[in-house]
């Protein structure tokens, strides 16, 4: 009996030292889950004019400012946060804004609250950059009473144009990269 036991605790010895294995690795640093990222550069992507009932016209770059004035420097965004289920994006003067979000393997969505759709508005790359992807539209609609401005700013890359007769509209794309450490 006494040898029974002995035998006993010897496995049961080895049974836990067993299971305290040393040959496993050490969990690495997993992605924090807040964490923000600085604004880098920015670069016109696309700028066209539509005029109903005519062709599409590619616009020259350098009329950026004509057109917009100083809309896109003024209101870039300077600094992107990353939250669980949300980015808050910060443009200068300590404007913020808030919005859901959910993360498609390296693209990222934002919630439409008007529409109820989630829209594409940027990638991450695996260098620690994100590209966050600004739509600009200027459109103007005249009729015989009066004439109309709408100036509107959207993340992405769809555009909500009226194509009534009487309207033209310019399409500018501007794509953010931020990078930072995480």
């Amino acid at each position: 009996m006494k040898n029974t036991f002995l035998f006993f605790c010897l496995g049961l010895c080895f049974l836990v030292a067993s299971c305290n294995s040393k040959n496993d690795p050490a969990p690495g640093p997993e992605d924090p889950a807040e964490y923000s990222l600085q604004l880098k550069t920015s670069e016109v992507v696309e700028l066209k004019q539509f005029n109903s009932g005519k062709p599409v016209q590619d616009v020259p770059e350098d009329k950026v400012k004509e057109y917009f004035g100083e809309i896109p420097e003024i209101t870039s965004p300077v600094e992107i946060r990353f939250e669980k289920d949300h980015i808050t994006v910060l443009r200068q003067y300590d404007v913020a804004e808030k919005y859901k979000s959910q993360w498609k393997n390296n693209e990222l969505y934002i919630f439409d609250e008007s529409t109820g759709e989630w829209l594409h508005c940027g990638n991450k790359s695996d260098n620690k950059q994100f590209v966050l992807n600004v739509v600009f539209l200027k459109e103007s609609r005249k009729n015989d009473q009066r004439s109309l401005m709408i100036m509107e700013q959207m993340y992405g890359t769809k555009a909500k144009m009226n194509e009534n007769a009487g309207t033209s509209a310019l399409l500018l794309k501007v794509n953010y990269v931020f990078e930072g450490k995480r």
